[in-house]
């Protein structure tokens, strides 16, 4: 059974509504060396690992670190804006076949061509 473009859209809001909150950008594992000198990261040690969080605002690109207690929190809120994105495909192809059901003709228009 088929679901009508305005249910479709009705349980994409529900959907919508539970993606809160979100971050849009990148989040990247990094690995870097810290900033203390005697650190076995400067010589042969393995280097940190540390999570970055990379954004845009008004045309400008910003990169944050995220401290090791707040990383859980900010992965599930970028995974909300990747869910996001999704939902916005899926809410396009819905409008879209609302589009064609309406722009197409009717049997009456079809026998006048």
């Amino acid at each position: 059974m088929s679901i009508s473009p305005s249910e479709q859209r009705t349980l994409l809001l529900e959907k919508l509504r539970r993606l809160m909150p979100l971050m849009k950008g990148s989040l990247a594992l990094v690995e870097l060396t810290c900033g203390t000198p005697s650190c076995r990261c400067h010589t042969t040690g393995p280097k940190h690992k540390g999570y970055y969080f990379s954004y845009r605002l008004r045309g400008k690109s910003h990169t944050v670190y995220i401290p090791k207690r707040f990383q859980n929190e900010v992965k599930q809120a970028h995974a909300h804006w990747l869910e996001l994105k999704r939902l916005l495909e899926e809410w396009t192809a819905s409008e879209v076949q609302e589009l064609r059901q309406k722009a197409k003709p009717s049997t009456k228009e079809r026998k006048e061509s």
